[in-house]
């Protein structure tokens, strides 16, 4: 499947794109060739999804810093499509903190709205790539290196 804008993903997970119009998408994938394969972009600018887009960048590997990639842990899937959608948000969002990037929000905030297997399932959607750095920077904010003392603070967190 082609890759897709993440806003796009953030739509179907809203309930925007219709989830009959993904199914198509993806069985013609499957079953043609994919250059000619797309799902009809929302209008404007979607708002992320909050709980995707904490783990989006982690599952298709954002470059974080120089020296740091972002990865998704083994784990996290089983847990997603099991329901438990928190026990991994507060992984990804105690990784990124390592990373460099102050959460704005802790995972029980985030994982509110957030179906599981649905959520599993639009992370192994294909993203553009250049579109991860402002899904992270909508739950997260960058830290510089005068700035790191702030890092573990958590009185600025959304309940």
């Amino acid at each position: 499947m082609p890759a897709v804008p993440a806003r796009t993903v953030c739509a179907w997970l809203y309930g925007d794109i219709d989830d009959d119009d993904v199914e198509r998408a993806l069985w013609a994938a499957l079953a043609f060739d994919t250059r000619y394969v797309s799902l009809t972009e929302p209008p404007g600018g979607a708002v992320p999804f909050p709980a995707y887009a904490v783990l989006a960048p982690f599952m298709h590997g954002m470059s974080a810093a120089a020296d740091h990639t972002l990865g998704a842990r083994s784990w996290w899937g089983a847990q997603l499509r099991a329901g438990r959608s928190e026990p991994v948000l507060d992984d990804a969002l105690r990784r990124a903190r390592q990373a460099g990037y102050r959460p704005v929000a802790r995972a029980r905030f985030l994982a509110r709205g957030a179906d599981g297997p649905r959520l599993a399932a639009a992370l192994l959607i294909p993203v553009h790539r250049e579109g991860l750095p402002g899904l992270l920077a909508s739950v997260a904010r960058p830290l510089s290196a005068d700035n790191a003392e702030s890092r573990e603070s958590e009185e600025d967190f959304h309940d």
